[in-house]
């Protein structure tokens, strides 16, 4: 039996929009045989490259998520839904499927799967499960701007591993959004990191009007994560969304 909408089909982001969904990895699980039908031969092999089976599952529901939202804006089926990368593999809609200013982008971490959706600008979203015991120091050196690194060195101890969280998905969310991912130097462009600065994009050595075009902001996520989002626009408001499965249906949580 194929997964199918609870709700009418939902509306694209304003211009002045953007939308965040969220949706449970335990939500799901039930469904993952279901889900695998709304899949692409292509995806299905991905995802069968995982050797645990909670990490397969981690990327049927993010994809099948995706394509049942973005199936929802397009007024499409999920099947119907169809993607193109670009040389650096971030997924885009491919052009004539009734809205070609949408742009989107997904993250999944832990238990929870967070999507973005923004009109006729680049978006990039990142969601991060927090673990105490990572060396924030050691990978801040190796991965951060030098500015990034002095506020972390001298942020207490007992602040430290949330700090360098913030910087790390504040930095992946605008490389996702800028469709280049972990391709671009770490170290040649930099964010705000102190939890007193409001989110911003700071430096970026390649371009430096960036920071006038792009806003950064936290996403407010569940308990032991961090969130962040970046998009090409300001002065947007997020619009927070959740989904999940009722009865074997797809249903949206406004």
């Amino acid at each position: 039996m194929p997964v199918t909408l609870r709700t009418s089909a939902t509306s694209v982001p304003d211009e002045n929009e953007v939308h965040i969904w969220f949706a449970a990895i335990s939500d799901f699980v039930s469904e993952t045989r279901r889900l695998d039908d709304l899949l692409t031969p292509e995806e299905l092999q991905k995802a069968d490259r995982f050797v645990r089976r909670e990490d397969r599952n981690r990327s049927i529901v993010a994809r099948g998520v995706l394509r049942l939202v973005l199936a929802s804006y397009l007024k499409l089926s999920p099947h119907e839904v169809r993607f193109e990368r670009n040389a650096h593999g971030k997924p885009a809609l491919v052009r004539g499927q009734g809205n070609d200013s949408l742009h989107f982008n997904l993250s999944h971490s832990g238990e929870v799967v967070v999507f973005a959706a923004a009109n006729s600008c680049s978006v990039g979203i990142d969601i991060e499960q927090v673990h105490s015991d990572i060396s924030a120091l050691e990978l801040a050196a190796a991965h951060f701007a030098s500015s990034e690194l002095s506020t972390l060195r001298s942020t207490a101890e007992a602040d430290r591993t949330k700090a360098f969280y913030r910087c790390w998905t504040r930095k992946e969310a605008y490389l996702k959004a800028r469709g280049e991912g972990l391709t671009f130097d770490l170290k040649k462009f930099s964010v705000t990191v102190d939890s007193s600065e409001p989110a911003a994009l700071t430096w970026v050595a390649d371009d430096p009007t960036a920071p006038l075009r792009w806003s950064i902001r936290d996403v407010s996520v569940p308990s032991g994560y961090i969130g962040s989002l970046a998009i090409e626009r300001h002065s947007t408001r997020s619009i927070v969304r959740h989904c999940g499965m009722e009865s074997g249906h797809f249903v949206f949580r406004r």
